[in-house]
């Protein structure tokens, strides 16, 4: 299951966008979050903020995880804390 898919997991207003980089809209969005590499993944807050930012393709456990962590619905792991990640 790809990124293009997890929409159907989230049920909590999680909203997934993806930019074509290569139109002239696309060109400009990738440019206004400083996106420079194919694929990246910016998760924003509630408030627009960007919370995370992701370069590669991640692992469909971990994005789940980051945008869990950032809606408060999973609060991190030990070692995760401190290892700061």
């Amino acid at each position: 299951m790809g990124v293009e898919n997890n929409h159907e997991n989230f049920k909590y207003g999680v909203t997934f966008e993806k930019i074509r980089t290569r139109t002239p809209e696309g060109k400009k969005l990738s440019g206004n979050y400083g996106i420079s590499a194919v694929p990246t993944i910016i998760i924003l807050d509630k408030k627009g903020n960007e919370s995370k930012r992701i370069t590669g393709a991640p692992k469909e456990s971990s994005l789940k995880s980051d945008i869990e962590e950032i809606l408060g619905i999973k609060k991190k792991s030990f070692f995760d804390r401190i290892l700061g990640r």
